[in-house]
């Protein structure tokens, strides 16, 4: 697909092709392990604790608030934690820039999706799009998302103790003799950021829907509850 969306997105798994989507690929399903899944959940139990005490919080006030925004941020938590050692303290902090580009960055406005038609049924006019700038995603959101990436790699290049998160395994494969096999300090910057968004509203949405039905069904509630 042509460049459209910018340097970021366009170097992520779901745009590329051919060998260096099956090298990235091949990196990235190294994470999801069940090994690697196991050492995740402390952080995992970590962060939904939070979100437990931050339910709670709520309830005790009475107050009405948006499920999905607070599994959310949640979720931005846990994924920033063990996929790169980032503590986001997205939870804890109502007006996290986390929170905010992420919201920017998923958001598939108009624009953004006409963008995509155009490129894919006429790639002619892509720089007429590219040109208009037309499904770009904000300056502001690019330059947070690669700052806080960037140096979270530079952290983890800098220390000497082993990982096993997402990021390491990238890392790693920027260390192989095969040439055709490193992945580029762009793609590991891409695939970094995607990590964390396909975490955040895919799963928060999920979740979002399985409460409701959860609620409308109390005796399927009342089973998970047992579980």
């Amino acid at each position: 697909m042509p460049a459209v969306f910018g340097p970021i997105i366009d170097k992520m798994l779901t745009d590329l092709v051919d060998d260096e989507w099956k090298t990235t690929r091949n990196v990235m399903t190294q994470a999801f392990t069940s090994g690697k899944i196991k050492r995740m959940m402390e952080s995992l139990n970590m962060y939904n604790n939070t979100l437990l005490e931050k339910m709670g919080e709520r309830a005790d006030a009475d107050d009405m608030f948006e499920f999905k925004d607070l599994v959310g941020k949640c979720t931005l938590d846990i994924v920033a934690a063990i996929g790169f050692g980032i503590d986001a303290q997205v939870q804890n902090n109502p007006k996290s820039e986390f929170i905010t580009h992420s919201a920017e960055f998923s958001q598939a406005g108009f624009f953004r999706v006409a963008a995509g038609i155009i490129a894919v049924l006429a790639p002619a006019l892509a720089p007429l799009v590219i040109k208009s700038g037309m499904g770009a995603i904000p300056q502001e959101t690019n330059a947070f998302f690669k700052n806080i990436m960037a140096q979270a790699i530079a952290n983890r290049k800098a220390d000497p103790n082993k990982h096993n998160d997402f990021l390491s395994l990238m890392l790693k494969a920027q260390d192989v003799e095969d040439e055709d096999k490193r992945l580029k300090d762009d793609v590991i910057l891409a695939n970094a950021i995607i990590f964390i968004l396909a975490g955040y509203d895919s799963v928060s949405t999920t979740i979002s829907w399985a409460a409701y039905e959860m609620a409308l069904h109390q005796d399927i509630q009342e089973k998970v509850y047992e579980e």
